[in-house]
């Protein structure tokens, strides 16, 4: 564990050059709105999460997306190749605002046009 059996310090004197530290987010960010914890809403996530333990999950024809981030537009992807006819993202500012990479936007897109 950092900290306890290794410290960065001690890495780099083994030779690293480079360290990454990928601590993700360890759940997703609900609505927290009424209604939220209805049927067929999750948070991204889980929905991935889910998704890669299961090989699949049921999706509705019509999904929303509300979110702009790389989860959300790696739920809407995932969202079409599990059989969804139509997948909308929701985003509170533009698209060119969204924090997503460009082109995981762009093959969402092209992905839905198809």
């Amino acid at each position: 564990m950092l900290g306890e059996d290794f410290t960065l310090k001690s890495l780099r004197g083994e030779g690293y050059d480079a360290v990454f530290l990928g601590v993700g987010a360890p759940s997703g960010v609900g609505l927290g709105m009424p209604g939220s914890d209805a049927e067929g809403i999750t948070d991204a996530l889980s929905f991935l999460r889910t998704t890669n333990v299961r090989g699949s999950v049921p999706v509705g024809k019509n999904v929303i997306v509300i979110g702009g981030g790389n989860s959300a537009i790696d739920a809407a992807r995932t969202a079409l190749r599990l059989g969804a006819e139509k997948v909308t993202v929701v985003y509170r500012r533009s698209r060119e605002a969204m924090p997503a990479y460009e082109e995981e936007i762009e093959e969402a897109d092209t992905r839905a046009s198809n």
